[in-house]
């Protein structure tokens, strides 16, 4: 399996327990809950059974984790309506008097009512939709680029960072400003991006999902992962990125904690997802390649061959030539030729361990060392 799907099917596995521990099987969101869960786990499981060479299939399995955000998050809302409305309300209380505190005040609430703008409502408003595009565009262009490997990082990095707010959701629901304040009024909220923003909340917003925010977290993670996939997309996200960061607070969506807090999963999350383990995974994979070297440097030797003052020789494939002890017999004067023998090697592992260096002799008793 690969890191998200381990990822995720830790998520599921955390998931169901909590869904177990808050209420009866019997309850009607419970049991769908758990069923959206152990089929999500046949997809895991199916993936493991996928063939090499079954690209349309393969594709799929890069970008799967994106077409599940939606079922994940509708399901934290039932989870959160689960925990008791009124506690998750009281949860906002708290949340709130830590803005307080950092703060001087509601910013949530204050800044949009202290400095009304149609221009800056308009722009950011329509930054903060820019969300979906930043956390799509990434992995979509990169896989259809054939740069899979890259667009899988950072599928890794936007899941680490939406999987750590899930989680809190989960055990921590807050509903938001957008739920505890009532909305700002007047030509801020009138403007056109402002209506729609307001309109496709109505449509899908999950109840109980604003601590930390995910949306920052993700957008975080996914524009830090492409400094290290894709430079060139990442120039064209980061202004967006930022814009959105104000926005969630400006157009009254989150709290200045959840956002701040964000930005802190965001970050590292990005880092993991978008250098660290692809990092990881090279070492991994040249690691469990090359240890077929060291089986195959006790194998027996092959039968000696001759070579000539060149070296040139058809090696015998798989072997790697003998090396040679101090207490070795000189070559011959006047032929300055010598049988060498072969033994197996592997191929394609990057640097050569010290063993396998043949050596060639000339003018000097032990030669110049030449690498395979």
């Amino acid at each position: 399996m690969r890191p998200v799907d381990k990822l995720l099917a830790g998520y599921i596995a955390f998931a169901t327990v909590v869904v177990v521990a808050r209420g009866t099987l019997a309850d009607s969101g419970n049991l769908w809950l758990i069923i959206v869960n152990a089929l999500i786990a046949l997809l895991l499981w199916l993936f493991t059974r996928l063939q090499p060479g079954e690209r349309v299939a393969g594709v799929i399995h890069d970008l799967y984790p994106l077409a599940l955000l939606p079922v994940f998050y509708s399901a934290l809302g039932i989870m959160s309506l689960q925990a008791g409305i009124v506690e998750t309300f009281a949860r906002d209380a708290v949340v709130q008097g830590w803005d307080q505190a950092i703060f001087g005040g509601q910013i949530s609430y204050d800044w949009i009512r202290q400095s009304p703008s149609v221009f800056w409502s308009a722009t950011l408003h329509l930054a903060y939709l820019s969300y979906y595009p930043i956390i799509l565009a990434g992995p979509i262009l990169l896989v259809s680029l054939g740069r899979r490997d890259r667009g899988r990082r950072v599928v890794l990095a936007t899941m680490i960072a939406f999987v750590a707010c899930y989680m809190v959701f989960a055990l921590y629901p807050v509903a938001g400003p957008n739920y505890a304040f009532e909305h700002p009024t007047g030509v801020v909220r009138e403007v056109w991006s402002a209506r729609f923003v307001y309109w496709l909340l109505d449509q899908g917003s999950a109840f109980g999902t604003a601590f930390p925010s995910s949306h920052v977290a993700a957008t975080v993670a996914a524009t830090v992962a492409l400094w290290y996939c894709f430079r060139r997309l990442f120039y064209v996200v980061i202004v967006p990125t930022i814009l959105m960061t104000i926005a969630t607070v400006y157009c009254q969506m989150h709290y200045g904690v959840d956002v701040a807090l964000g930005i802190v999963v965001g970050i590292p999350a990005g880092v993991v997802g978008g250098r660290a383990v692809g990092s990881i995974h090279r070492a991994v994979r040249t690691r469990r390649e090359c240890g077929v070297q060291r089986v195959a440097a006790s194998a027996p030797l092959a039968p000696p061959q001759e070579v000539d003052r060149q070296g040139n020789t058809d090696r015998p494939e798989g072997y790697r030539r003998r090396q040679h002890s101090d207490t070795d017999t000189p070559p011959h004067a006047e032929s300055r030729e010598e049988p060498k023998s072969w033994e197996p090697s592997a191929e394609g592992c990057g640097e050569v361990p010290p063993y396998f260096v043949s050596r060639q002799r000339g003018d000097e008793p032990h030669g110049p060392v030449r690498q395979w």
